[in-house]
């Protein structure tokens, strides 16, 4: 399967109303909870208050070859030649052109949403108060900052950030609910929109 601007934008209704179904069921199971003293309720402004930037992603698409698979254990780096190795590529070689965006947001969201460490489940939440949790991650933290530098020199990184949180909210139904706070978390801490 294709994984384009398109077919993102196009899925995008239905995964933000399926984030704030998972939202309001979270906020009925659990009451007001806050990670880290942040409403994970914040979500459904992003949402809201991001829809045309995201119906707009279609028309600024940056053409290129895609990987489309850009998960942390897909790069290998290689010190013989100071370089990468990517492995995996999702799809086909008709399957393998788009909007190289795609390929830094699934970037983002390793490096900044830690989506592999969230799919593993290497962090635990410690309750400090009866709707109060904070997120403690089970892995190393890397600077972000850093990144978005880099990301910043070749694509503007408000479009980066608006298809990293799509392909969050895309992630999110798949996830156990502990999973998801921790995913909604993550969106709000290290995304800028």
């Amino acid at each position: 399967m294709q994984l384009s601007i398109k077919s993102a934008v196009n899925s995008f209704n239905y995964s933000a109303e399926q984030a704030l179904n998972i939202l309001t069921s979270l906020e009925n199971e659990l009451g007001n909870i806050t990670v880290n003293n942040q409403p994970i309720k914040q979500l459904k402004e992003i949402i809201i208050n991001n829809k045309l930037a995201f119906d707009n992603l279609e028309n600024s698409q940056k053409l290129g070859v895609l990987h489309n698979n850009l998960y942390f254990s897909n790069i290998f780096y290689l010190p013989a030649i100071s370089g990468v190795k990517l492995i995996s590529p999702l799809g086909n070689g008709d399957n393998l052109f788009g909007d190289v965006r795609l390929d830094y947001a699934m970037l983002k969201l390793n490096y900044a949403l830690k989506i592999e460490q969230i799919e593993k489940e290497l962090f635990r939440f410690s309750n400090t108060s009866e709707n109060n949790f904070n997120l403690i991650w089970l892995c190393d933290q890397l600077p972000t900052d850093e990144f978005d530098k880099i990301i910043g020199e070749y694509q503007n990184i408000y479009n980066v950030n608006l298809l990293t949180v799509l392909l969050a909210i895309n992630k999110l139904p798949a996830l156990n609910s502990n999973q998801q706070v921790a995913l909604i978390y993550s969106i709000l801490e290290n995304i800028s929109i």
